[in-house]
């Protein structure tokens, strides 16, 4: 026969009530040790501020003062705790305190570090020996500490002969504003947290800090009392700042501040010069050239060109960029104008642009094939027609001349007078007929066309003989293609 036990296990909600519990107890004694732990730290600060006040007045009665703030005072790394003991005559693991990053606890007044213990010297007649001078002396001191509570335990000494004042508390966060100091340079202005409400005799100390762009923050400054801090800057940079304040009043000073919220100024960069400009012909190209300008160092020089022709309205200005030449094709007979700008550009700040004043170049016209001449008479009076020729587009055909009634030589009558018309009609008596012949000024894009007579006994005027010696008039046309402006 089989027989079968019955057994049970863990529910789920057993399960979750154990851990719940178990979790509860372990929080308690977490809570319960720290605390412990606290106590203890706070014992050991009372210990050691207690001995070391004990210390310090034996080291009076000896000296006839206390020592000074260097001598003894953890932010110098000769002031190991074995030393201090050793001036203090005092057991060196007494300096020694729990969860404390530095060697011995004793602090300077404006120390922020949890756990130490605050050493503050004063003396009426030379501040700067009870404070600085690592053979000096004080003539009173304020120990201090802040238990686990947060409240500030102090010790004065015995044998002072003024009174320290507590230690104020850190000022509230202060604001920084950062703006143009003149010129290129960058000031840093801070506001001004109060000190009164912790002691009267209190003024607001300053430190400042800034750095360029993104690089590395510069070393903070010494606190003084000036709510400003100015540097020298460059032109296209950005600069950055924050401030920290305390509260101090001679040799007694306070904890610093929380660190400002930071601003930043960028320093303008100014305007180069003016760039300057020239226009000349390259292939069939109108081509404009700019000077390279200086900028800045961190800012590099952009150009911008427009043109226009003939002097008339001004074609926009071309997109910023690097390159230092614009050209646009060209045409015969046409005025072109050019103007550059130029600025300075950063990521950071651009300048105002700097105008060239204009220049200029004019396509030269060519001369053009020399036209043929034919005459006619009738009458007493005889056609000279110029068959029209062919200008570059945007110039016309104009024409002048002049005549000689001689034979062969003789002085010119008539002036030049400048026509479209391509005929001219003479009156003279009959003569035979004269031979045309032309001649060129290429020089001055102008061709000359001259009608002089055959080589006769007699000039003719009509293209028919006729025996009556008659004077036959020569005439000069000009042809030239102004450009339409």
């Amino acid at each position: 026969m089989v027989m079968y036990r019955n057994s049970r296990g863990f529910t789920i909600i057993e399960l979750t009530i154990t851990i719940v519990v178990i979790a509860v107890i372990a929080s308690l004694a977490g809570v319960g040790y720290r605390m412990f732990q606290r106590q203890a730290q706070d014992a050991q600060r009372q210990s050691a501020s207690t001995a070391v006040a004990e210390s310090l007045e034996k080291y009076y009665q000896q000296n006839g003062e206390y020592p000074s703030v260097r001598s003894i005072v953890n932010t110098y790394s000769e002031n190991t705790a074995e030393a201090v003991a050793s001036k203090l005559n005092l057991d060196a693991n007494t300096l020694k305190m729990p969860g404390l990053d530095a060697e011995q606890p004793l602090a300077p007044g404006n120390s922020t570090t949890p756990g130490t213990i605050l050493y503050i010297g004063a003396s009426e007649a030379d501040s700067d020996r009870c404070l600085n001078d690592i053979n000096g002396g004080c003539e009173s001191y304020r120990l201090e500490y802040t238990n686990s509570e947060g409240e500030i335990i102090a010790i004065d000494g015995r044998n002072n002969s003024n009174v320290i004042a507590a230690v104020p508390q850190a000022p509230s966060q202060p604001t920084v504003s950062v703006g143009s100091g003149g010129g290129t340079s960058v000031t840093a202005s801070s506001s001004n947290p109060s000190c009164t409400s912790q002691n009267s005799s209190y003024t607001n100390a300053y430190s400042f800090q800034y750095r360029i762009g993104t690089g590395a923050w510069s070393a903070w400054t010494t606190f003084s009392t000036s709510s400003t801090s100015t540097i020298a800057g460059s032109e296209g940079s950005t600069y950055e700042f924050r401030v920290m304040t305390r509260c101090e009043n001679g040799g007694t000073v306070g904890p610093p501040s929380a660190v400002s919220v930071t601003d930043s100024y960028v320093v303008p960069v100014g305007a180069p010069a003016a760039p300057t400009l020239t226009v000349a012909l390259s292939s069939t190209n109108v081509l404009a050239t700019a000077t390279a300008v200086t900028c800045p160092s961190g800012s590099t020089a952009q150009y911008a060109f427009r043109s226009r022709t003939n002097d008339g309205t001004w074609g926009a200005y071309s997109t910023f960029g690097t390159g230092l030449t614009a050209s646009r094709a060209a045409s015969r007979g046409v005025k072109y104008g050019y103007q550059v700008q130029a600025r300075c550009y950063s990521t950071a700040s651009t300048s105002a642009a700097s105008t060239s004043v204009e220049k200029t170049y004019v396509y030269p016209l060519i001369a053009p094939s020399l036209p043929t001449l034919s005459n006619s008479t009738s009458g007493t009076t005889t056609t000279y027609t110029i068959n029209t020729t062919t200008c570059p587009s945007g110039s016309s055909a104009q024409y002048r001349y002049r005549w000689i009634t001689e034979a062969s030589t003789g002085s010119w009558s008539g002036a030049y007078t400048y026509t479209t018309a391509a005929n001219l009609s003479r009156s003279t008596s009959s003569a035979p007929a004269p031979k045309a012949t032309t001649t060129a000024s290429k020089s001055t894009c102008v061709v000359r066309i001259a009608i002089q007579p055959a080589p006769m006994a007699a000039p003719r005027l009509h293209r028919t003989y006729d025996p009556l010696p008659r004077r036959v008039p020569q005439l000069t046309l000009l042809v030239r293609w102004p450009a339409t402006g």
